[in-house]
């Protein structure tokens, strides 16, 4: 079983330790040192990213006997030395952890000197809406429209710092129409992507972006908002010469489907089953969560990008060969023998509405399509990609394209 704190300190005050997230006991180790630190009364990164995403980033947890816990988050890559942002809680000796990490580094940003953190508006006038960095008036707005669209409290939020030029996210990006913040976005780098290790893409991949957290304004949906700020997370992530935008959702979410699959074009070849540990409105089953992945420089990409991807409803018979896997959360016959260029899977239509309205079929639907998602995806010979979305009547659907890395080239 884990140490406890107070057995840790007792034992050695001085030493850093680096969490290991494949210990079982990582998830009890986390919210001890939650546990510890939320009497400072300072915001925390909530510990479900922690858990899940930010180490999957490449991120690492440091802490010391004494509870002093610091979250690297990937900052560059030079030289094949990693540089990282390391957001301090507490107090130890850096010289120490510097040489535990050798080769290599960390940018020290301190959480808790809020005087010394900056916030620059930027303006840019997209689509009739006012997109850029926010400004420090924004940030308690930025909270509210978070508790807002993903429900929790204030402790569940990302911490204002994340925001700051010290802390330089990859993406800080608001909505503003009117005046009014109606939507934002935030993410982080992130250290490679593990599938494309064995791809020869012409794209850098050992530096990317994890599009982590985006909220809009109920009264501001359907208005091509979520679009314009993942276009515009894109557009400067290019600029900074990255080609790689990753980031999660559910997969039974069919309308996060139409804008990822159908508007932006991003591919999808992961899935996790249990993502998130937390049980919430919108996740009253299994958080299970694809791995998305834009490339806006590829050819399959770069129609999201630019917007020449036709809005329009697919249906199965757009896709010649599909074969259906699923009716409803009833698995069909195994098609895999046969090798169908395309694939469709069944998806709810109202997936939040069927959780609140039968929580036993939710879960019989999370159990199909975690089934056909695992066995089915993968950036290799064989499997198949997520690409597209179709809808027939009441019917929703993924729609997978059989691997060939043509999908990922320009």
């Amino acid at each position: 079983m884990q140490r406890s704190i107070e057995q840790l300190h007792q034992t050695c005050k001085t030493l850093w330790l680096l969490a290991n997230p494949a210990d079982p006991h990582w998830p009890e180790l986390v919210d001890t040192l939650w546990t510890h630190l939320r009497p400072d009364g300072h915001p925390l990164v909530p510990s479900y990213f922690v858990k899940s995403t930010f180490v999957r980033m490449g991120g690492q947890l440091a802490y010391t006997s004494d509870g002093t816990v610091g979250l690297l988050f990937p900052r560059a890559l030079t030289a094949g030395a990693r540089t990282y942002t390391l957001r301090l809680q507490g107090s130890g000796d850096l010289a120490a952890l510097a040489e535990l990490l050798a080769p290599d580094r960390f940018v020290l940003h301190d959480p808790l000197q809020e005087a010394y953190h900056s916030y620059h508006a930027t303006h840019q006038r997209v689509a009739g809406l006012d997109l850029g960095a926010p400004g420090q008036h924004e940030l308690t707005a930025i909270r509210t429209l978070y508790v807002t669209v993903w429900g929790g409290d204030s402790d569940s939020c990302y911490p204002d710092d994340l925001h700051s030029r010290e802390f330089a996210p990859a993406t800080s990006l608001v909505a503003r129409d009117a005046g009014q913040l109606v939507g934002f976005l935030l993410g982080f780098y992130r250290f490679g992507l593990a599938p494309f290790a064995q791809l020869d893409l012409p794209w850098r991949t050992d530096l990317a972006i994890e599009s982590q957290i985006m909220a809009v304004a109920p009264a501001a949906r359907r208005s091509g908002l979520a679009v314009a700020l993942k276009r515009l997370q894109a557009q400067q992530a290019l600029a900074a010469g990255l080609d790689l935008i990753h980031w999660t959702a559910d997969p039974l979410q069919f309308a996060n489907a139409s804008l990822n699959l159908g508007r932006l074009r991003a591919v999808c070849g992961e899935h996790y089953v249990g993502y998130y540990p937390f049980r919430n409105a919108l996740n009253l089953v299994t958080a299970s969560r694809l791995g998305l992945t834009w490339l806006p420089r590829s050819r399959h990409g770069r129609a999201g990008l630019d917007g020449t991807t036709p809005v329009r409803q697919n249906r199965r018979a757009d896709f010649p060969g599909c074969v259906t896997l699923n009716s409803g959360p009833s698995l069909l016959d195994d098609p895999i023998d046969a090798n169908p260029p395309w694939l469709a899977m069944e998806i709810p239509a109202d997936w939040n509405g069927l959780q609140r309205s039968d929580l036993t079929a939710a879960l019989n639907w999370r159990g199909t399509t975690d089934a056909l998602l695992g066995r089915y995806l993968g950036f290799a010979p064989g499997r198949y990609l997520l690409t597209d979305v179709a809808a027939e009547g009441e019917r929703r659907f993924l729609i997978a394209r059989r691997f060939h890395p043509e999908l990922l080239m320009a």
